[in-house]
């Protein structure tokens, strides 16, 4: 879990901090090389967290599905594997793109990229939250 929220938490900070210092095309050009993590961390690993974590509550007579944190965090899994996995993925593709098209410096892209960082803020924070009730376990 670690990996993956202190990835996004990274990536993302680099990612603004870059828009914000040095422009849309070099936002993109930071954008285009985060491809690999794609496939070595936000597909296996979240995989990997969901596996384990449900191995730990069957395995744990303490623990329960009913429970408030492991509920709160499968919602939480849930609700950013949509955004993530879905509308993120999606985005990436036409930012993608769009820097292959040389695209980078229009209102459109920036506009794209600006929304782009806004899900990718609210995917955080849902991490966390999510990493916070694995954590600390409330009501167990």
């Amino acid at each position: 879990g670690a990996i993956w929220v202190g990835t996004a938490v990274h990536s993302l900070g680099v990612l603004q901090s870059t828009l914000k210092r040095h422009g849309q095309t070099a936002a993109a050009e930071f954008h285009a090389r985060l491809g690999w993590a794609d496939k070595a961390i936000y597909i296996p690993v979240p995989i990997i967290v969901l596996a384990t974590g449900i191995g730990m509550v069957v395995a744990n007579d303490a623990w329960r599905f009913s429970q408030f944190w492991v509920y709160g965090a499968l919602i939480l899994y849930l609700m950013t594997a949509i955004l993530g996995g879905g509308v993120l993925t999606r985005m990436d593709k036409q930012l993608q793109a769009a820097h292959a098209e040389g695209g980078t410096e229009t209102p459109e892209f920036g506009t794209l990229m600006r929304r782009y960082v806004s899900l990718a803020s609210l995917d955080v924070a849902l991490l966390t939250a999510f990493v916070i009730l694995m954590t600390f376990k409330p009501g167990a």
